[in-house]
């Protein structure tokens, strides 16, 4: 038995100093892993790992890992998709900016070893955005505008310059610094030149893992100043005759007022019908407007500067009666209303549905300023034919009223008239003075 032991021992070391080694049948096949990153991307985007896994059949398994203190944590399992061992996996960056490492592994089977790709860095930094925007695109020259806006997410601390580009230059430089709010946002007056356009923007420097920024640009356009407006412009009524007042701007070397029939009034110093004036004047009146009719009227004054634009304004219109109600009883109808304060005298006009006027009649308004119109068979105002129906619209002279037809049914024969409408029909009227 000892002759055995020593035979096979000796056997071995013979074996040894050849070079032989006992064969192992579950030697693995040796495998590497590569990863690759991009360097550097924003919070929150998405970002493509990718790399190969060599000698190793399609389908592969791969897990993609990132580093969080001591810990390697899974963001991503995928596996190779060709024959070489190629993979790649979409991941999100991270919401925080920081510098993050990556690396890839791939556990080992009975045949094929275990690998680890190398650690890859990425940048990740918060974008950061900036606006810009102008009180008034085309000032008067010589005034100031002011420039607004908001840098998000503010950091303090970080650099925000006002930079500008006058008329064709291509170049921009710097206005200014500035100094945004807790919350990031700024204001800034300035001046632009005079007779050229003036682009503004904002230009935010990168701290820290925060990107650097600009704006949109913003272009300002200053004007010519324009000759002042006439102001505190006031018109008043009676029966034939319009009153105008106004203040005229400092420099007023001549006025033009003109009126338009309607309500809408003259845009030019030239359009419309003059209302007659003499030199410069704060006031004017119309003695050649027609009772009843609406006018509108606009007043020019020239400066050094030119025609100044319209202050206009429109002829009062007429005050309304009220408490318009029907009542009616067999073969006739009363029309019931309220007159205003100041009327001089009531005239009830008759029409029927289709508008064509009937007739008229005319009374004073009774001291209790209370109207009422009666509609009788054979009389005034009932002037319309058996069965038609009649619209009374009661009109006041002196002042200006208004009011709406009120519609009823009359019949001649028979013990029950048609009915009136309900009382308080809704006033639309008529004007007149």
């Amino acid at each position: 038995m000892g002759t055995f032991r020593w035979c096979a021992a000796a056997l071995t070391a013979v074996a040894l100093v050849l070079g032989f080694a006992p064969a192992r049948s579950d030697a693995a096949v040796r495998r590497t892993l590569s990863l690759q990153a991009p360097t550097a991307t924003a919070t929150g985007a998405a970002m493509t790992l990718r790399g190969t896994l060599t000698r190793t059949p399609k389908g592969s398994p791969v897990v993609v890992r990132r580093a969080a203190g001591a810990r390697w944590v899974v963001v991503a399992r995928t596996r190779t998709t060709t024959a070489s061992g190629g993979y790649a996996v979409s991941v999100r960056a991270p919401g925080t900016g920081a510098t993050y490492r990556f690396r890839a592994d791939a556990a080992g089977t009975a045949t094929r070893s275990a690998a680890v790709s190398p650690v890859r860095s990425v940048v990740v930094r918060v974008p950061v955005r900036a606006s810009l925007a102008a009180s008034n695109l085309t000032p008067v020259e010589g005034s100031a505008v002011s420039l607004s806006g908001l840098v998000s997410p503010w950091l303090g601390g970080t650099p925000v310059v006002l930079q500008q580009r006058t008329g064709t230059a291509t170049t921009w430089s710097t206005v200014r610094s500035l100094v945004p709010d807790a919350t990031g946002r700024f204001r800034q007056a300035v001046v632009p030149a005079f007779a050229r356009p003036t682009h503004y923007r904002v230009s935010v420097g990168a701290r820290g893992y925060r990107t650097a920024a600009v704006s949109a640009s913003v272009t300002v356009s200053p004007v010519a100043p324009g000759p002042a407006v006439v102001t505190g412009l006031t018109i008043s009524s009676t029966g034939r005759q319009v009153s105008l007042r106004w203040n005229n701007p400092t420099g007023t070397r001549a006025v033009a007022v003109r009126r338009a029939a309607g309500s809408v009034p003259p845009t030019t110093a030239t359009s419309g019908t003059a209302v007659p004036t003499s030199g410069v004047v704060t006031t004017a009146t119309d003695s050649t407007v027609e009772p009843g009719e609406a006018y509108a009227y606009s007043v020019f004054a020239t400066t050094d500067a030119g025609a100044s634009p319209p202050a206009s304004g429109a002829r009062p219109g007429p005050d309304l009666v009220s408490n318009v109600w029907t009542s009616a009883v067999p073969g006739k109808v009363t029309f019931h209303w309220t007159n205003p304060a100041g009327a001089a005298r009531v005239i009830i006009e008759v029409h029927d549905t289709g508008g064509v006027p009937l007739g008229q009649t005319t009374s004073p308004p009774p001291g209790t300023d209370i109207g009422k119109a009666e509609s009788l068979h054979g009389g005034r105002p009932d002037l319309a034919p058996a069965g038609v129906p009649l619209d009374l619209h009661p009109r006041q002279r002196g002042r200006a009223t208004a009011t709406s037809p009120c519609t009823a049914q009359r019949r001649s024969t028979g013990p029950t008239p048609r009915p009136a409408r309900s009382p308080g029909c809704p006033p639309t009227g008529h004007h007149t003075r």
